[in-house]
């Protein structure tokens, strides 16, 4: 489902990608079945239908399957050994039993407060709460918890908590009982509310956890650590969580975390808790009232942790715990003895890049209290923080190193005793509003570019990179002006410029990562464009300011509003380039002028993959792309260009190509040249190989000068909103799953897995919804044999066949609506029960009808006659699935007869057709017979209905054999299946012959013609 699209506004908008989940269940052979039979339906209309098969392993018995397909324009028909094939599958898979039950994906749980413990944590059917479902997860596991609140205490590992984890798992929530796709952690809060009687989360065992999108409250412990989440010796990743409302009670002076604890004891931990507030948390004795860390590692990065009172430090490290600190906003905690933010006993503490600002401790260290460890600050602001001693920095025992940091506004002082310090400085950092804690710098703080660089430290609180400019900036806020466009060269400077990012790169592995909307041209020497290439390197889009990471987050948009170009790559040296997850738009290539959107000169190599190329224009030739050199397209979508000029030159609206070009995998849908290849043009010398793509409504014509690929549709491709710029995949697309199969690209235009199944789509996209049905055999046989005992009675009679079919596919309104036709192939009655169109289905859900076919009265003994039963989807008709229901009764024919004349030692050959009337059954051949030379065949024959096999047998008259001596061969047939027989008589006669008689004693009389003188009469 494309759930309504949620937009993110950060400088500029973005799409969030989307996702689908696929729960199908054929066997191979119900596979081969609804292939086959739906060959013979759509062959009725002289094509041969090519489908395509999605299909993914479940379970050592199940697989999934969708099929879709589309009729080709090439001619040909299906022979009946087709529907014999059909019909012994169908008994095949009668045989095997498949089962018709919906399955949840491989790994994934699903935990909804409205589902029930006794439930199998399946999509459809989800657990009541999260500790059924790590119960039933195996380690490696995936939980999705839908919105809401759980507060179920258990009290397993002889403690009381609401998670208790003991496996290797990934937990995520901020999903919905609509959306268990996207997860939204921030407009669908999932909460683990343990009441105060007991820990929210307990990790006892060293497992590999992951947790991610909850809310973690009201957790308490009197004895012991981590009130909210006890990592005691697990390796601990907490993400986009929130921790708040925890108390820690403990006397014990080694208990600490009223929000969190890590390690306990000799037991080592790691912890990484990244983009989570933890506030309002309360810890007694060693304190760590946010996070307590004992033992073990800690990453704490880019948080934000406030409002939180214990003895000692918001944040506590103790023993020889080593705890980083980086990109955190600490501020408004308060102690009762030292620490009011950070408190160190012993271990190994680095501050990088923290903005510890107003925390107060009632005697020493407003911001740090350290009593033995080593303490490293750098880069850091110490802002309005108070203490009786020491109102930034305490110390009384261990070693404290600072570098580059900021002491303003702190009270008393700054540090008690003075400390030395190096690049220190004391100005106000002039954040934005400190009053409402937004602590980002302002625009003319002098903390900006006033920090040293760390090649460790990329990103900021908010995930901005850094540095922006020239230089890191001093605490967690790295200063990011505000602009449409950012350009980053690898993990370095973020650039606000496109170009700028390209001229800073020195290396042709560099990439240059691009966000946002980046508009209009700039000159360089005689040509105009957005963007100049001029050295090897990756061009890729799909990245936001705050997340430099993952490329996700498209559309990424160069625009060169109609001022040039968007890209020209050449110059005076071979250059290597891909170009991947771009939108490309607005290009003008100037009067004579050739590629609007793209211009790769001749000295170029390059790879594009997972664009949008549309709307650009060139006045010559290739309005979306000129090649005159070697490049390779897989998986774009271009769209509307333009090559424009009068004449006969003006060609390739898509694509023109004067050099090597690879297609694969591309939409080329509705360009226009004013003469030819509105898709694509090939100059003569060119070369051009392409196949898997889609060309539809290009004019004057898809292809100019080039052979269309074995395997290129001629399809609409069914965007969502192409003209408002929505380039994702529609429900009805019959490009999903129709990529080359061979493809090899991991991602989309999005960053969405490719493929989602077994096979990517065609295009930039990678939908994540689509149409399916399974429709099983008939229930509870798909094959109704009348015996020879029972066929006089069964004239006249109705046969019933009951199926059931399932709403497979997973569209954007999560249904989908099935007309269900069938056609006797023999031409009997039949009768259909219960709804046979227009039938609406939720996905998984299931509808029951039935087929009622009356054996005629003038039925002959041995027929097999079949109804086809079709179901097809209305929102895309290329989905549909099939099957046969068949009613058989055995039988065959043997012909013909033989009478013949022979002379005494000739050899006769007689040749018979066995054909099958009945079901596909297997028959053994016998003869009787004096004068029998040979028989073939002498094994088993398995035949089909309607199928034949040739009976040939040779016999050889005696030589001495009279005048009129007859031979009568008996042949005949018989089912091993079902026991009847078929027989045919070959009757062969003696001639009469003339010469010499030998007569002696001890002769034969009997059936002798004398004329042999070793058999004399």
């Amino acid at each position: 489902m494309r759930y309504a699209r949620r937009y993110l506004q950060n400088y500029s908008t973005r799409f969030v990608p989307y996702a689908r989940i696929t729960i199908c269940h054929l066997s191979i052979c119900h596979l081969l079945i609804c292939g086959l039979a739906a060959l013979w339906l759509r062959c009725q209309d002289d094509g041969i239908f090519r489908r395509s098969v999605m299909q993914k392993k479940l379970s050592p018995n199940f697989l999934s399957v969708n099929v879709t397909g589309v009729l080709s324009t090439r001619p040909g028909r299906v022979l009946l050994p087709l529907l014999v094939a059909v019909v012994a599958l169908v008994v095949v898979l009668l045989l095997m039993g498949n089962s018709l039950t919906a399955y949840a994906a491989d790994g994934i749980h699903y935990v909804a407060p409205t589902g029930a413990d006794s439930a199998a944590c399946t999509l459809l059917h989800p657990c009541l709460t999260i500790q059924q479902a790590i119960t039933n997860a195996v380690s490696g596991d995936e939980i999705r918890v839908a919105a809401g609140t759980y507060t179920t205490i258990n009290n397993l590992g002889s403690a009381s908590q609401v998670v208790y984890l003991n496996k290797s798992l990934t937990l995520r929530g901020g999903f919905t009982l609509t959306n268990w796709l996207e997860s939204d952690p921030l407009h669908n809060p999932t909460i683990i509310d343990a009441q105060s009687a007991g820990r929210g989360i307990y990790i006892p065992d060293p497992v590999t956890v992951v947790i991610e999108g909850f809310h973690v409250r009201k957790g308490y412990v009197s004895d012991g650590m981590g009130a909210g989440v006890d990592n005691e010796k697990g390796y601990l990743t907490l993400r986009n969580c929130e921790i708040y409302e925890n108390e820690m009670s403990s006397i014990n002076s080694a208990d600490v975390g009223g929000g969190i604890g890590s390690g306990y004891g000799t037991n080592d931990a790691t912890l990484i808790l990244e983009n989570s507030r933890i506030y309002s948390n309360t810890a007694n004795s060693a304190g760590g009232a946010a996070i307590g860390v004992v033992t073990g590692t800690a990453v704490i990065n880019a948080n934000k942790i406030f409002g939180n009172n214990a003895n000692y430090g918001a944040i506590s490290v103790l023993n020889e715990a080593v705890v980083t600190l980086q990109n955190n906003w600490i501020y408004a905690n308060s102690a009762s003895v030292g620490g009011g933010a950070v408190f160190i006993y012993d271990g190994d503490l680095s501050i990088i890049n923290n903005t510890l600002y107003k925390n107060d401790a009632a005697s020493y260290g407003g911001a740090l209290y350290a009593m033995g460890g080593t303490t490293a600050l750098t880069n850091t602001l110490l802002v309005s923080n108070t203490a009786v001693s020491g109102g930034a920095i305490y110390t009384t025992g261990g070693t404290l190193a600072v570098a580059y940091c900021d002491f303003f506004g702190n009270a008393p002082d700054d540090y008690t005793p003075p400390t030395g310090q190096n690049n220190r400085t004391t100005q106000n950092p002039d954040f934005v509003d400190p009053g409402t804690y937004n602590l980002h710098l302002s625009s003319g703080s002098p903390a900006i570019d006033n920090a040293t660089s760390l090649s460790t430290v990329t990103s900021d609180v908010d995930g901005n990179g850094r540095p922006f400019g020239a230089g890191f900036d001093r605490g967690a806020d790295e200063y990011t002006a505000a602009a449409p466009c950012y350009a980053r060269l690898n993990a370095g400077q973020v650039y606000t410029s496109v170009q700028m990012a390209v001229n800073a790169s020195i290396s042709d592995t560099d990439v240059v990562k691009i966000a946002g909307y980046c508009a209009g041209a700039q000159p360089h020497g005689t040509v105009t464009q957005t963007v100049y290439l001029s050295r090897s390197l990756t061009l890729r889009g799909g990245y936001t300011v705050t997340d430099w990471l993952t490329p996700r987050y498209g559309p990424t948009v160069l625009d060169a509003q109609n001022q040039g170009r968007v890209l020209y790559a050449g110059g005076a040296s071979e250059l290597s380039l891909t170009i991947e997850n771009l939108h490309l738009t607005g290009g003008n290539a100037p009067s004579g002028g050739s590629g609007g959107g793209i211009y790769f000169d001749s000295n170029v190599d390059a790879t594009v993959r997972n664009n949008v190329i549309y709307r650009n224009q060139a006045d010559y030739r290739g309005g979306g792309i000129y090649n005159d050199g070697v490049a390779v397209l897989r998986h774009n979508t271009i769209y509307s260009n333009t090559a424009s000029a009068d004449g006969w030159a003006s060609a390739g609206g898509g694509v023109y190509n004067n050099g090597n070009l690879t297609l694969q995998n591309n939409i080329l849908f509705s360009n226009r040249a004013k003469a030819y290849g509105g898709g694509i043009y090939k100059r003569n010398a060119s070369v051009v190989t392409g196949d898997y793509n889609d060309f539809y409504a290009n004019t004057p014509d898809d292809y100019g000068n080039v052979a269309a690929g074995a395997h290129d549709l001629a399809l609409p491709p069914h965007l969502a909103d192409a003209e408002g710029g929505d380039f994702h995949l529609a429900d009805a697309s019959r490009l999903v799953n129709a990529a080359d199969p061979a493809s090899t690209l991991t991602r989309d235009f999005e960053y969405d897995v490719r493929p989602w199944v077994s096979r990517s789509d065609i295009g930039a996209d990678e939908s994540r919804f689509y149409t399916a049905v399974d429709l099983g055999a008939g229930l509870p046989v798909a094959t109704r044999l009348i015996t020879t005992a029972e066929f006089e009675a069964m004239k006249g009679q109705p046969v019933t066949f009951t199926h059931k079919f399932t709403n497979t596919g997973y569209t954007s309104a999560l249904t989908d609506t099935f007309d269900v036709t069938a056609t006797n192939l023999g031409g009997w009655d039949w009768t259909p029960v219960g709804d046979f169109s227009a039938i609406t289905l939720d996905f998984s859900e299931q509808h029951t009808f039935t087929v009622v076919v009356t054996i005629p009265t003038t039925v002959t003994q041995g027929f097999y006659n079949q109804t086809l039963i079709t179901v097809t989807s209305q929102t895309n008709p290329a989905t549909f699935d099939t099957t046969v229901d068949a009613i058989a009764n055995p039988g065959m024919v043997l012909t013909p007869t033989y009478q013949e004349n022979a002379d005494p030692g000739e050899v006769l050959t007689y040749t018979h057709t066995l054909t099958n009337t009945g079901p596909s059954d297997v028959f053994t051949v016998t003869i009787s017979s004096d004068w029998k030379e040979k028989l073939t065949p002498t094994e088993p024959v398995t035949l089909a209905h309607g199928e034949s096999t040739g009976i040939v047998v040779r016999v050889k008259v005696p030589s001495s054999a009279p005048a009129n001596l007859a031979d009568t061969m008996e042949v005949r047939a018989t089912s091993q299946n079902f026991g009847i027989s078929a027989v045919v008589t070959d009757t062969t006669t003696a001639n009469a012959t003339a010469g010499d008689r030998y007569v002696a004693p001890g002769g034969s009389d009997t059936n002798n013609n004398c004329t042999q003188i070793v058999s004399p009469c």
